[in-house]
Parts: C-alpha cells; structure tokens; sequence
C-alpha cells in the first residue's frame, strides 16, 4: 500500500474510521442510523452543509443554489424543489465565480419568480477570500452560523 500524504491526513475529519471498512458493516452501520430529516425532501438534510460543483459555465450551478435558497429561504415551493420548513430558514452563500451585476440580475429574476428572500434571511459572501479548508475560516464560519441561527 502507497503511503498517505500528509495534506490528506491533515484535511481528514476527525471521525474518519481507517483502515475503511467492509461495505457490508458499513451498510449495517448506516442502518442503525435514524432517518434523516429534510430541508429540501431527498436533497438537503437538516444537518448538511451544501457544496454545488461541476464544470464551469453553462451547468447551472449557481441558479440551481439560488432556487434552493429562495425556496430554503422563504419556505415556498420554486421549480421542483419543496422546502420542508414551512417558515423558512437562514442561509449562507458562499459565491466566488459570478460577475457583481450578473448576481444582481439573477437575483432580480429569481426573486420576480420565485419571491421575495426576506432581510435578513439569506447572507451573501461574493468573492470574499474564504478557504473552507483551513482552520481560521472554518472557525469564523461556525461562529457565523452559530450566531445567525443559520
């Protein structure tokens, strides 16, 4: 077996099980576990963090993270998405590839489509030097949603 770098060590959680285990233990293991509650039915659990990713341009990641946070948002149904929170809720989007006016009138649609984002209810980190995977901003992102009830 080839050794492990040390930057994955490093970026591993601390809950990581290694060696993994077989797929069958680890099939009864996840039985064992209750049923996940939902944000957004089959997509989003309560106790998730989002990442949207694919290839650049014209996949429709960020319409598709708006939808979701429109409708997480304000608690009400846009495109095929169906919140499971009926008041909505908080979030945080972290967005660091779209033009600042292009934002602005994705937006502007969206919310004509699909309603209005109450203040306060979605907070908007555009092109801020944000590493998810060091400790600093981890901690200052905990703090955030800790104290927005995100």
């Amino acid at each position: 077996m080839a050794p492990i770098p040390w930057a994955v060590f490093l970026a591993m959680p601390p809950n990581l099980i290694w060696p993994p285990p077989d797929l069958v233990d680890w099939c009864a293991e996840v039985d064992r576990d209750p049923s996940p509650e939902w944000l957004l039915q089959g997509m989003i659990p309560t106790d998730a963090v989002v990442l949207v990713s694919g290839s650049p341009k014209v996949t429709f990641k960020s319409w598709f993270a708006f939808e979701c946070m429109i409708a997480l948002a304000t608690g009400k149904p846009i495109s095929l998405l169906k919140p499971q929170v009926s008041q909505g809720v908080g979030c945080l989007l972290l967005e660091g590839e779209i033009p600042r006016k292009k934002l602005r009138s994705r937006w502007t649609w969206l919310a004509a489509t699909g309603g209005a984002v109450p203040a306060g209810r979605v907070l908007l980190a555009h092109h801020y030097p944000i590493l998810v995977n060091e400790p600093f901003w981890r901690q200052r992102l905990r703090d955030l949603v800790a104290q927005r009830a995100i």
